[in-house]
């Protein structure tokens, strides 16, 4: 009986194309990751340099700041106090940074150190 390598033959197929849709997504993962990490060091850029047009196109009209002591400021507030002249970043970095994508939607988790003088 020889209808047993055959069957082999196609078990075998099929578990590399099974292997090789899995790379694929992971590697599509990894590209959108990195992605996204891009984007969050361009925020950080702009940040640095008070740039509010990058920020406003880097942000959700939705967004909502959240500071360390609890309170909330919208997109519209958030900008503004960017843009106050008060305010003098010299640096900011994330660090241990994580990206997780979910569908559409991607979680970024890190440490967020920011230097300046905010009169």
């Amino acid at each position: 009986m020889k209808p047993k390598p055959i069957i082999a033959a196609g078990i075998v197929l099929l578990l590399a194309l099974a292997m090789a849709t899995a790379f694929a997504r992971q590697r599509g993962r990894s590209d959108e990751g990195g992605h996204i990490l891009a984007l969050d060091n361009s925020w950080n850029r702009a940040l640095e340099t008070k740039d509010t047009k990058a920020l406003d196109l880097l942000l959700a009209d939705t967004f909502v700041s959240v500071d360390i002591d609890g309170s909330m400021e919208t997109k519209r507030q958030f900008l503004a106090s960017i843009k106050a002249p008060d305010y003098h970043p010299s640096q900011a970095v994330t660090e241990h940074s994580t990206v997780e994508v979910y569908g559409d939607s991607a979680v970024v988790a890190g440490v967020f150190r920011s230097k300046g003088v905010d009169k």
